[in-house]
This record gives structure tokens, C-alpha cells and sequence, in this order.
């Protein structure tokens, strides 16, 4: 959520976030169902270790149903494999560290783009090399970020936020790796 709230204050004026870590998880037609209608430009997964051969079996499928849009790959599994990630057939980059200022700069919502070796955080695939750029320095505290904004009206059926009782993993299959951020066309 606040990845998609720091990309809105740049200038995207679209964008899907779809949470398969509910308790229900989304399914993969699901997502790919959403992809179909949104038809997004870019797909950018948050990925957990537990879940990153999931996040890359997901993204093939979201590959052959949206060939053109570029896939992303960020969160805590890439501080440390963000290489690995990026080599994978459905990726395209690979962010590490702080991502919403190196996503930014990889895709910006005015059409713009920078010169990818330029860009701090950033794995990607160049004439068959992976290339891992330097990582991107922490912002400073008082560097203004967005809130994130969070829905008024929860979505119906079980909801983390509705439960009155303790958390149960073991009554759940875990979710896919997502909040998958898509941006429009």
C-alpha cells in the first residue's frame, strides 16, 4: 500500500493493488482475470522468501497472458536475491532495498524512463548479463513520504483487521506473493 501511495504522488493515476495475503488468498485465475481487464503496463510483486518459487511460477503465467507488460520483482527476498530473481525467464527487474524511488525511476508515470544502468536498487537483463546495479541510500527521515491509503469499506468474508480471535495459520492455505501492484497502460 505504500508503494502504490508514493507512485499516485508521482503521477500514476491508476493502480491495481491486488492482496493474495488474506487469509483466503486470491487464485491464480484470479489474478490473471484481473490482468486481463486492467491490461497493465507493469506488474510488480512483493515477494517473501517462502513464497518467491510461487511469485515466479505466477509471473510466467502473467508473462504469457500480458506479454508486453513488464514484471517486477521487490520486497525482502531481493535484499539479498535480487540477481538470482532478476535471471529468472519472467523478470524483468529486479528491485532491492528501498523500492519506491528505484520502481519510479524504472517506469515513471509521465512516460518517462531513465537509462536502467543509472538507477540505484535496480537487477536486470542486458544482451543475456545480469546486471546489478550499486543499491540506492536509505532516504533520510525527513524525506516527506506518502500515507498509504486504506480502504474505508473492507472487502466481504474473513478480513486480518475482523478477527476477534488469534491468528491461525493452520486453518488457511498461505496466500500467493502479492500486494501484485499493476499499472495501467
Amino acid at each position: 500500500m505504500s508503494l502504490s501511495a508514493f507512485l499516485k504522488s508521482k503521477g500514476y493515476a491508476d493502480i491495481r493493488l491486488l492482496n493474495g495475503q488474506t487469509p483466503r488468498g486470491m487464485t491464480d485465475e484470479e489474478i490473471l482475470g484481473a490482468v486481463r481487464e486492467f491490461q497493465p503496463d507493469l506488474v510488480g510483486f512483493t515477494v517473501h522468501s517462502i513464497l518467491y518459487y510461487n511469485a515466479c511460477r505466477l509471473a510466467g503465467r502473467i508473462k504469457e497472458e500480458a506479454p508486453s507488460a513488464k514484471v517486477v520483482f521487490g520486497g525482502p527476498h531481493l535484499t539479498e536475491f535480487a540477481i538470482e530473481a532478476a535471471s529468472q525467464p519472467a523478470v524483468d527487474f529486479a528491485v532491492f532495498g528501498e523500492g519506491e524511488y528505484t520502481l519510479h525511476e524504472v517506469d515513471r508515470g509521465d512516460g518517462g524512463q531513465a537509462r536502467l544502468e543509472d538507477v540505484a536498487g535496480l537487477a536486470f537483463k542486458k544482451n543475456g548479463e545480469i546486471i546489478k546495479n550499486p543499491a540506492r541510500t536509505f532516504p533520510s527521515l525527513s524525506t516527506p513520504c506518502p500515507c498509504p491509503t486504506i480502504p474505508l469499506r473492507l472487502p466481504p468474508g474473513p478480513h486480518p483487521l475482523r478477527r476477534r480471535r488469534a491468528h491461525r495459520d493452520h486453518d488457511h492455505q498461505p496466500g500467493l506473493p502479492l500486494p501484485l501492484h499493476l499499472l495501467p497502460a
